[in-house]
């Protein structure tokens, strides 16, 4: 019966292996080479600023308090503004035009869907209450990003994508029940 001496000793004997070895090492290294340098060009990290924040309003009353705020106007048809702190200014310089967007409204089907919608109910996608007005907001350093999350009194880190001003605290919202389960009123 073969011990673990005499197989160590055996594979060190055999030139071969140590050859086919390295042969096999340096034939992947030249193939998955590329590769690993791709992934790890993917896996680079990213520059963090200038950085975007999407900030959702649910009324017009909240985007004009959203400008007078951050000291900078816009409109209801940009999608974009680049936040500057300003120094003391006056707040009442700075409003919400709110420009109505054209919502396209759909009625009826076309000829596709009404030949195989036949007997179904009736669906009207009713528009989102959640939101009236959606911008991005661009910071160009860490400090403009430090200073809108205290003026907005908002807890930011550098992997928030979207924000609700004024923050949503979710009142008047159930949490989901599940099966078997009774809801306790409070």
């Amino acid at each position: 019966m073969p011990t673990e001496r005499n197989r160590v000793e055996a594979a060190k004997e055999s030139d071969s292996s140590d050859y086919f070895m390295s042969v096999d090492i340096e034939k992947s290294v030249r193939n998955y080479e590329p590769e690993i340098a791709t992934t790890l060009r993917k896996k680079a990290k990213k520059p963090t600023y200038p950085k975007t924040l999407k900030v959702s309003f649910r009324n017009e009353a909240d985007c004009t308090r959203f400008a007078k705020l951050i000291k900078h106007s816009f409109r209801g048809t940009d999608k974009e503004l680049v936040f500057q702190p300003r120094p003391r200014t006056k707040s009442e310089n700075f409003v919400f035009t709110a420009d109505q967007k054209p919502r396209v409204q759909r009625t009826g089907l076309n000829a596709f869907y009404q030949k195989h919608w036949q007997g179904m109910p009736e669906f009207v996608q009713e528009s989102s209450a959640w939101i009236y007005h959606s911008v991005r907001v661009v910071f160009n350093t860490r400090d403009d990003y430090a200073f809108f999350a205290n003026l907005v009194r908002q807890r930011l880190s550098t992997s928030t994508k979207s924000i609700y001003y004024p923050e949503c605290v979710g009142a008047g919202v159930d949490p989901p029940l599940f099966a078997g389960e009774v809801a306790v009123l409070h």
